[in-house]
């Protein structure tokens, strides 16, 4: 029942190798994926029930600790067996975010777990509690599976949850979302309109998971709602390149201070992107919007400090001029390049009759990325290529 997860791995060229199914009684769903030094890929998700990650022979089950828990899994690269598997969670309401790695094959996941929640497996694990409804959370696994830390990284509030983290310079970079007023390291973030969501940025230990710095994006007002942020990537001078939308009029800035940038309330939702540097500094902020929807989903880091963004719109999307304009009234998806200013240097949208949406984008190197998204009937993607759904779409683009 309910939405269950799947894992297939490509070759350079497009050709199947394997794939691997994550499911559980009443749906599973995927937060993040990354791969490890050795090839090997690292999946974290939820699942509402007993997890089961199919192999040749029968499923692997890792049992339920009560309502949703989170998974962690690493399957072989070249052939998707599981290296190893575990479960993280208690009784409560457990939620994953996203996984990242370092060069030293640690790997680091985010989320949010309520009332008491154990990562790892004795005699290598680690208990956390939330002291509200929920909390946001910063895990971290060596390659073999040993727990190395947990830490609630955002305690109080009403709700906290860690949407997207990456590594650069030795530090754990990571966003998300808070409700009410959370703690983080230092810092102390409120939330501008009662019960709304705002959103975080913040700086973790990579050695054991405290708070470093931590940067509010929130609304302006009491009566604006703040951003969803969702992914956060690593650009080449190790600055943060962040993707999400809002709806309201927002800022960013350290908590007790007037906001050190704002964007105006947009007409409908816009997407948002910031580049933020490695001491927390903003460097800047924009919107990417138009006459309807814009959702900005995924990010990755392109040639020369840019940044490529995906994402979907409705109507006509503004993007320096370039506009694009979607089909009819359905949802099209669009790819963007930023450069290192935050201005557009090209950008594509594709889409048919039917709803279209870029959801992930990676770098392959040489201004190669790697789209992942769906598409709803047929869609013209850049560069001519014709791809006919309903389904998933995996699309490897150039830069020109």
């Amino acid at each position: 029942n309910g939405t269950q997860v799947f894992i297939a791995s490509f070759s350079s060229s497009g050709s199947f190798r394997w794939a691997r199914r994550i499911s559980s009684g009443f749906g599973s769903t995927i937060g993040g994926m990354s791969v490890l030094p050795s090839g090997n890929v690292v999946v974290h998700g939820t699942s509402f029930g007993d997890t089961h990650i199919s192999t040749p022979f029968a499923d692997r089950v890792l049992p339920s600790f009560g309502q949703r828990d989170t998974y962690i899994a690493v399957l072989g690269g070249s052939d998707g067996h599981i290296v190893w598997a575990q479960r993280a969670g208690r009784p409560g309401e457990d939620e994953a975010g996203d996984v990242t790695v370092d060069a030293y094959s640690n790997i680091y996941v985010t989320g949010s777990f309520s009332q008491t929640a154990t990562f790892g497996t004795a005699p290598s694990a680690a208990t956390v509690t939330s002291t509200y409804l929920g909390d946001a959370y910063v895990a971290s696994y060596s390659a073999n599976g040993a727990i190395r830390f947990a830490a609630d990284i955002a305690a109080g509030g009403q709700e906290s949850r860690g949407t997207g983290l990456v590594v650069s310079s030795g530090a754990v970079f990571t966003v998300g979302l808070y409700t009410g007023v959370v703690t983080m390291g230092t810092s102390t973030l409120r939330s501008a309109k009662a019960d709304s969501v705002q959103g975080f940025v913040g700086r973790v230990d990579a050695t054991n998971g405290s708070v470093v710095w931590a940067r509010a994006v929130r609304g302006l007002t009491s009566t604006d709602d703040g951003p969803y942020l969702q992914r956060v990537a690593r650009a080449s001078d190790g600055s943060l390149l962040i993707s999400g939308f809002f709806r309201d009029a927002i800022g960013y800035g350290p908590s007790g201070y007037p906001p050190v940038a704002t964007l105006p309330k947009p007409t409908n939702t816009d997407g948002l992107v910031l580049r933020v540097l490695p001491t927390g500094q903003l460097a800047w902020m924009r919107a990417l919007g138009g006459t309807n929807t814009a959702i900005v989903t995924g990010v990755t880091a392109g040639q020369s400090g840019s940044a490529v963004v995906t994402g979907y719109f409705q109507g006509t999307l503004g993007l320096d001029g370039a506009n694009l304009t979607a089909t009819g009234s359905s949802q099209d998806a669009f790819v963007a390049e930023l450069g290192g200013t935050g201005a557009v240097l090209r950008s594509a949208g594709f889409g048919g009759a039917a709803h279209d949406h870029g959801g992930a984008v990676i770098s392959l190197g040489s201004g190669l990325v790697l789209l992942g998204g769906d598409i709803g009937a047929t869609a013209i993607l850049p560069g001519g290529t014709t791809a006919t759904g309903p389904g998933g779409l995996l699309a490897v683009l150039s830069p020109t």
